[in-house]
This record gives structure tokens, C-alpha cells and sequence, in this order.
């Protein structure tokens, strides 16, 4: 099987990003057309533009879901 630069990924890791607000990169190799590119990708990043995050910073909620408008409501 394949390996990729998500194999190098631990828990440990996720927790970090997640409670320190920090982003990480990955460097991985892609051969392509004779060609070997180095590319430099965001990794993990805890910031998450698909969903709406809560108070708690943890908790979210998809963007069409129906209390977030109840949520706004009671914030003004």
C-alpha cells in the first residue's frame, strides 16, 4: 500500500491544532509527465470554512443547519 504524508498524522497533532489555533503543512513529492514537483500544502488548519463553529470553539454545526439562526437571534 502507498504511503502519504497523512500516515504521519497523530492524534496528538490534531489536538494541538485544534486547542492552540495553529495551522500545520505538509511536503510531499508528485511525479508528473517525467516531471518531480516538491509541494508545500496546508495540512491542518483550525479553522473549518464548511461549518459554523459554536461558542465553545469545538462544537459546530453545518451552515443550512436549523438553529443557527435561533443562535444569532439570542447573541443580539
Amino acid at each position: 500500500m502507498k504511503r502519504t504524508w497523512v500516515d504521519n498524522l497523530c492524534h496528538e497533532t490534531f489536538k494541538h491544532v485544534l486547542f492552540n489555533k495553529t495551522v500545520t503543512f505538509a511536503q510531499f513529492s508528485k511525479i508528473h509527465a517525467l516531471q518531480t514537483s516538491i509541494l508545500h500544502k496546508k495540512c491542518l488548519d483550525v479553522f473549518d470554512d464548511k461549518r459554523y463553529l459554536l461558542k465553545d470553539g469545538i462544537t459546530s454545526l453545518s451552515y443550512s443547519h436549523k438553529d443557527i439562526r435561533s443562535i444569532n437571534d439570542a447573541r443580539y
